[in-house]
């Protein structure tokens, strides 16, 4: 599996995205803390927020809503423990080079591993 996602990489990824998106004014600062401990911890408690960014509770939840709406966390309900989660624009933007060489069947029913890519329309 180590292979096919390379999740050394993951972690660069998600870095980069969301010190972009926040560079650009698109999330709050602290999204970058948040998103790391919902990549280390698969999900944690929103109350672990403020202590986590050391900001207050309003603070603290401006940031989760923040990256909620960006499709990054999500969680069951208002009150659960958030998660990380690839909404489709978020995965197109965090997936190149975490995605690595994936096997297809060809045509003659062998598999061949071919680079995935993701590209845009009129894009080749």
């Amino acid at each position: 599996m180590e292979g096919l996602m390379r999740p050394d990489q993951l972690r660069g990824c998600i870095e980069a995205w969301a010190t972009q998106e926040t560079a650009q004014g698109r999330l709050p600062a602290g999204a970058w803390p948040v998103l790391r401990e919902a990549l280390y911890t698969g999900e944690f408690p929103r109350a672990a927020l403020p202590g986590l960014l050391g900001v207050g509770e309003r603070q603290a939840r401006n940031v989760s809503a923040a990256l909620v709406r960006a499709g990054a966390l999500n969680a069951q309900s208002s009150r659960a423990p958030l998660r990380l989660t690839f909404s489709a624009r978020l995965a197109g933007a965090v997936s190149v080079g975490v995605i690595g060489l994936l096997p297809v069947p060809s045509r003659q029913g062998d598999i061949e591993p071919i680079l995935t890519r993701s590209t845009g329309p009129g894009q080749q």
